[in-house]
């Protein structure tokens, strides 16, 4: 759906702005804040101020079409689900048995924060609610394309003992793939890194770990 289509949806903002009805002079042209999303069209979030008025909004939002409205909607959209499923495990040592399984989905905007195997609706709930609060306020605005896109090549430590270069990041999985920055090119074997959730070694010189995952300090010079 493009925007002409969405017009149905939010009649209000094709309706013309100028100087007289929208910020200080003619501010239109304004440098974007960043990017939300309405309906279905992409618009940059700026700041302003509406003249001659009891209100005193502070964002306002461009549309493509270049018309501006006052903006007090969700500055990063989320979308979480849960499903359960039942599967067959099969064993040849304790015989087979069909189980109860799930996978919870949290997305900021395009961009999966969570995306985890589980068994129990209630710990789906908690899953969601503590991802949801730790990734709006990560010191990565994981919704923010620009922002994500320049990630790899950033250097990081590893549980803050192992330095570590981020190779690539998965919008998709909520993954995030590191090298190691180390004279040998590998990842020290860490005593305490077998079982734990959200790892996965794929070799001695690469991990994979989960963007939220507390075993990243995304600082390091």
């Amino acid at each position: 759906m493009d925007e002409s289509e969405d017009i149905g949806r939010y009649p209000n903002h094709a309706r013309p702005s100028g100087p007289n009805e929208w910020g200080v002079g003619n501010r239109a042209k304004a440098e974007a804040l960043e990017q939300v999303m309405v309906g279905n069209a992409r618009c940059d979030l700026i700041f302003g101020q509406h003249p001659h008025s009891r209100r005193d909004d502070s964002f306002y939002v461009r549309f493509p079409s270049g018309s501006v409205e006052a903006f007090d909607g969700h500055r990063v959209q989320i979308h979480f689900s849960y499903h359960t499923e039942n599967y067959l495990k099969e064993s040849g040592l304790s015989g087979n048995e069909v189980r109860k399984g799930g996978q919870v989905v949290l997305r900021l905007d395009k961009f999966v924060v969570l995306n985890e195997f589980c068994r129990e609706p209630s710990r789906a709930l908690k899953l969601i609610d503590r991802a949801l609060d730790k990734a709006l306020e990560h010191s990565i605005q994981w919704w923010r394309e620009e922002e994500v896109a320049k990630l790899p090549g950033r250097k990081v430590w590893v549980k803050s003992l192992a330095p570590a270069v981020v190779d690539r990041v998965d919008a998709e999985d909520g993954h995030v793939y590191l090298r190691a920055d180390t004279p040998s090119g590998e990842f020290p074997r860490f005593s305490w890194e077998q079982g734990e959730s959200g790892f996965a070694r794929e070799d001695p010189s690469g991990m994979k770990l989960e963007v939220l995952s507390d075993w990243i300090d995304w600082h390091r010079d």
